[in-house]
């Protein structure tokens, strides 16, 4: 399926100077959705500690034609209640589930599956593992993976900042219209982002730029009174391969002039 929905954001080239040492703005939200990675050492090989649990939590997608199995990333739910979740990309029609359990000596994995587990679009599956001594003494941890797939037409983003820029309101993906504010030594708009879903196609496209004083009587400033702050940026990503890769477009806008970008 193909599906499509457009983010407008109304570009402003400030006259207005920051010094060298003024904080730059830079928006973004959200990181990986607090994901711990493909790779996730949930505790440490402890040969010294008693107690089983499990390391090094792995989910990928089956191996295409090439061998090439994608990582899917892996998020903490509940650390505490050993619950994860995950969500796979439209077109991973499944996944694989690896883990280790430590310490090795003594303990195993059971429940685990064998086989790639399918998804349908639209569907989750829980995937159980249980952590406990090959003896079969003691208690039993339980881990859960709670995994989703997409159904296809997604047309969200989970994460977006712009380089020195002030955004208003601050982003949400729920929210597709913006006014950005850029600072005078920043020429290039550079639009970093994280998609939903791998799949989706991301493009941008400029309307024609415009002087920013006739916007004045509108607006009732060209940026100079703007309190410029810090905001976090898109957080990066967590050791090893992940699921979801931040890209870049660019646009200019010329000091002292405004466009509407989509």
């Amino acid at each position: 399926p193909f599906w499509f929905k457009q983010h407008s954001y109304r570009m402003t080239h400030v006259a207005h100077s920051l010094a060298d040492d003024s904080p730059v703005a830079i928006f973004g939200t959200g990181s990986h959705g607090n994901a711990v990675g493909p790779h996730r050492n949930i505790d440490s090989d402890d040969s010294q500690s008693s107690s089983c649990h499990l390391a090094n939590l792995f989910l990928h997608a089956p191996a295409d034609a090439a061998g090439s199995a994608r990582p899917i990333d892996v998020a903490a739910v509940d650390e505490a209640s050993r619950r994860y979740r995950a969500t796979l990309d439209y077109a991973m029609e499944g996944f694989d589930l690896e883990g280790v359990a430590v310490p090795r000596a003594h303990c195993r994995l059971s429940r685990m599956m064998q086989t790639t587990m399918l998804v349908d679009p639209g569907s989750r599956v829980v995937a159980i593992m249980d952590v406990g001594k090959t003896d079969g003494e003691g208690q039993v941890a339980s881990y859960s993976v709670d995994v989703n797939r997409l159904r296809g037409f997604e047309t969200t983003l989970t994460a977006l900042h712009v380089d020195g820029a002030q955004m208003m309101p601050s982003w949400s993906p729920d929210r597709t219209s913006y006014a950005v504010l850029l600072e005078t030594k920043q020429d290039i708009m550079r639009l970093s982002f994280l998609r939903c879903d791998e799949g989706q196609a991301v493009s941008l496209s400029s309307a024609p730029e415009h002087p920013l004083l006739a916007a004045v009587g509108e607006t009732g400033s060209t940026g100079s009174n703007i309190t410029w702050t810090n905001f976090p940026t898109i957080a990066t990503a967590p050791i090893g391969e992940v699921q979801h890769q931040i890209s870049t477009l660019l646009t200019t806008v010329d000091v002292g002039y405004e466009r509407v970008v989509n």
